[in-house]
């Protein structure tokens, strides 16, 4: 694929479009506009952070599109649970328990969604303590929120990139694509619970020893549009080069930039360390290169061979809109 066609792929992506549609406006109107939140500096994280004696705790949330509940109620409940404990991660922290509201009136895929928490509860042995179930008329849509509590020693914020480091991607390429609403690149199939919860501590060590400063998980936006969110709220910008992103064998490119990853992260690494965290990283049995190095102009651009493309100039163009302002201090 050219450079061009994967400007395009990503801009026109679901998943990212998603992220665009009044994110940025509520985020204004709660936390920028409001007294009570104004000076919690919330640019970008994936997870609420609430200092707590010598830690901090970590509070996050995740709705399930009904399209998605519909088609696969059980990969649903999973995946509702396996989104809010990534957040958990990706801040540096570790999950400490989940709640949920549920809303269904079909009880075959009530049944379905319950299970599908249960499973991912198990596997990442994270218990739900509580919840909130409505069963409405069978012409309402299902709908699913997961929200979870998590803490930490130290934490990696979602808008601290900085201009020289380097753009980190850790992921596992075995596992398989599920196509729908979603696409879901699943890797956890064939692992023990020790095995999911090894790769993802490793993300609390990089945070403990201070080698990276900013850290997503690969969510709906796919990879290329969650390093591009993540780069926006820091008010960077990046060169990418899409030959040193790790792809899964005989998988289309398209396909795996776009998908929602169940093990997926890009962090913004400080380069003295990025090899220390590409062994660490190995030694888990995870998969991680460094893909690209932040730039200090607000400009995204795509590097493959001698070709090069603009993805995001954020000088003119918006994802969330949520941007750190100038010279902010954490």
């Amino acid at each position: 694929m050219q450079a061009r066609e994967i400007v395009e792929i990503v801009k026109k992506s679901a998943g990212l479009k998603r992220k665009t549609a009044v994110i940025g406006e509520i985020f204004n109107e709660l936390f920028i506009n409001f007294p009570h939140t104004k000076d919690w500096k919330i640019y970008g994280d994936d997870a609420a952070i609430i200092p707590h004696n010598d830690e901090f705790l970590l509070f996050s949330t995740d709705a399930i599109m009904s399209e998605f509940i519909v088609t696969d109620p059980f990969f649903a409940g999973r995946s509702g649970v396996l989104a809010c404990v990534n957040d958990i991660y990706c801040m540096g922290g570790c999950p400490i328990a989940i709640v949920n509201a549920l809303v269904c009136a079909d009880n075959k895929m009530t049944k379905a969604i319950v299970q599908g928490m249960k499973f991912a509860s198990n596997e990442y042995k994270v218990p739900i303590v509580g919840g909130h179930f409505n069963s409405y008329d069978a012409s309402s849509s299902p709908s699913l929120v997961v929200a979870i509590i998590g803490r930490a020693e130290s934490v990696l914020r979602g808008f601290q990139a900085q201009e020289g480091q380097d753009l980190v991607v850790a992921t596992s390429l075995e596992g398989e694509l599920k196509i729908g609403e979603v696409y879901t690149w699943n890797s956890n199939n064939n692992l023990t619970s020790e095995a999911l919860l090894a790769r993802l501590e490793v993300i609390p060590q990089i945070a403990k020893k201070k080698y990276a400063t900013c850290c997503k998980d690969i969510s709906a936006g796919g990879l290329l549009g969650t390093t591009a969110i993540m780069l926006e709220n820091s008010r960077v910008g990046a060169i990418i080069d899409l030959d040193s992103i790790p792809v899964p064998k005989n998988s289309n490119f398209a396909d795996w930039i776009l998908c929602f990853q169940s093990y997926g992260f890009v962090l913004s690494v400080k380069p003295e360390h990025t090899q220390k965290v590409l062994k660490m990283f190995a030694n888990a049995n995870v998969t991680a290169a460094r893909i690209g190095k932040v730039t200090g102009d607000r400009t995204v651009v795509l590097k493959k061979g001698n070709q090069t493309e603009i993805l995001f100039d954020f000088f003119r163009d918006k994802i969330t809109g949520i941007v750190k302002p100038e010279n902010i201090v954490i």
